[in-house]
């Protein structure tokens, strides 16, 4: 499945959009190191545990607060607006 994602970027203030394919049983934040590792090495974003246990890699995707390790791609849609949470000063984008 072909999904567009629309990342804020903090340091341009802008969206950045990406076409990227997905595969079953990938999470938004296998498919946010993708785009890091095959399409932009400049985004940055958090993680840490993968697991869902630290909250570290929280974002609001389509404006619902969700933690990036834990949420299938395939439940947010082909078009996926993801933005920092409303209470997270990002450093740089996510």
């Amino acid at each position: 499945m072909l999904v567009r994602l629309k990342l804020y970027r903090n340091d341009d203030f802008v969206i950045k959009e990406f076409v990227v394919p997905t595969e079953p049983g990938q999470t938004l934040l296998d498919v946010l190191f993708h785009i890091k590792e095959e399409y932009d090495p400049t985004i940055s974003f958090r993680s840490m545990c993968r697991a869902g246990i630290c909250g570290t890699c929280g974002v609001k995707a389509n404006q619902k607060p969700i933690l990036a390790c834990k949420t299938a791609i395939k439940d947010l849609g082909e078009e996926v607006l993801v933005e920092p949470l409303d209470n997270m000063q990002p450093v740089k984008d996510l």
